[in-house]
């Protein structure tokens, strides 16, 4: 058993933080996306990276998931 924590930082350079997370213990899934920093739709960006990443995982049996599943996920997230 271990404890989750997410936090992200906006930094001393920006006014408003594009990056995301998503944390799913339960499942071991834990995902960060850079929001790039003040490149436009960042925030937007990063939300879409996960999204696309936990829509493909939602397709595949947890127990099947390896990582030739994870690069696609994130490879179709891109």
């Amino acid at each position: 058993m271990f404890s989750v924590v997410a936090k992200t930082d906006i930094g001393q350079k920006r006014s408003v933080n594009e990056d995301a997370y998503y944390v799913d213990p339960g499942k071991g899934i834990f995902i960060v996306a850079d929001g790039m920093g003040g490149h436009k739709s960042g925030a937007r960006a990063s939300k879409l990276c996960i999204a696309a990443i936990m829509e493909y995982l939602g397709s595949v049996p947890l127990e099947e998931v390896d990582e030739q599943h994870l690069e696609r996920a994130i490879r179709i997230s891109n």
